[in-house]
């Protein structure tokens, strides 16, 4: 970067710009975090005599400098005890907002071990989820303008099953921004899709009945309900009798 608050349209062009065959809905951005790791890493001391034994044999040699060279290129750095490791977020950005407008909110301030990955242009929609007629797989198809989810799992994955929720089906834009369905009551409307989407087709979710421990016992039931009902005769004709007398 030729400045601490260098912004994305400035690398863009210095890279020489966008191709037409850039795809800006599917540019994707990636920010490194530190993710800190507070055990304190255990080290294997040895002494100077067998350190020298061991690099004189040839074979205990190459494996004891493999492993140093493993320890070398091990991603993870020391800050004390305390060691910190660096994993990829991923940054919504909207490339073409970003390049029209020097002032715009998506021409973010970039720092040190951020990622912009411009694709070529996507042609397909993936379908995938709980298909009518592929089990467990997918399958890809044509884009067509301004279609939704549901025209693309009626036409070309088999349609949806009775198992299936229309309004779980959820749509993952290239660019990593994913949508869900809306269930409007009497009818659902699904996301629009665009080149390079994945439309994914989820269940119902199917709610577990725990078994009883003691199953019912109907014989023991009737039985205890006759009682009762005997019990209330009774009950019953002794108080007949004492209004009789």
């Amino acid at each position: 970067m030729l400045s601490k608050d260098e912004k994305i349209s400035s690398v863009i062009k210095r890279a020489g710009g966008l191709t037409n065959y850039a795809y800006l809905d599917g540019v994707r951005m990636y920010r490194t975090f530190e993710v800190i790791d507070k055990q304190e890493k255990q080290e294997l001391h040895i002494s100077k005599e067998l350190k020298e034994s061991i690099l004189a044999d040839p074979t205990l040699a190459l494996i004891y400098t493999n492993d140093l060279r493993k320890e070398e290129t091990n991603q993870k750095s020391i800050f004390g005890n305390e060691y910190k490791d660096f994993a990829y977020d991923m940054v919504y950005l909207n490339l073409e907002k970003a390049m029209d407008s020097e002032s715009s909110k998506h021409n973010l301030v970039l720092i040190e071990g951020d990622s912009i990955i411009v694709p070529k242009t996507m042609d397909v929609v993936h379908i995938t989820g709980e298909l009518m007629n592929l089990k467990g797989k997918s399958i890809s198809a044509p884009h067509f303008n301004r279609r939704r989810a549901n025209y693309y799992v009626n036409n070309f994955a088999g349609g949806f099953t009775k198992e299936n929720k229309k309004s779980n089906t959820v749509v993952v834009y290239p660019n990593g921004i994913a949508k869900k369905s809306i269930n409007f009551g009497l009818f659902t409307l699904s996301p629009r899709i665009k080149k390079g989407s994945t439309i994914i087709v989820s269940n119902r979710l199917v709610k577990e009945t725990k078994e009883k421990e003691n199953p019912v016992d109907w014989n023991k039931q009737i039985e205890n309900a006759m009682l009762k009902v005997t019990a209330i005769m009774t009950l019953w004709l002794l108080i007949d009798r004492v209004s009789a007398e």
